[in-house]
């Protein structure tokens, strides 16, 4: 979609790092598939999974964002 020639039916790959889970985010993330016109495909992480995954990926380094 960032790029705008996407096929009419592509999906949104979406990750999120939180400690919610799938049920907690679900209202979102229909919000999100209506206002796309999209199904969305998400990977959830807890912070703890992001950090692990952000050493091995990328060095030992602060990585992210994070919204409260």
């Amino acid at each position: 979609m960032v790029r705008g020639d996407e096929p009419p039916d592509s999906d949104v790959d979406l990750m999120v790092v939180s400690d919610l889970d799938l049920f907690d985010i679900g209202p979102a993330l229909d919000i999100l598939q209506k206002a796309f016109d999209r199904e969305i495909d998400i990977e959830l992480h807890t912070p703890e999974e992001w950090a692990r995954m952000a050493v091995s990926f990328r060095g030992p380094r602060k990585v992210g964002y994070r919204a409260d």
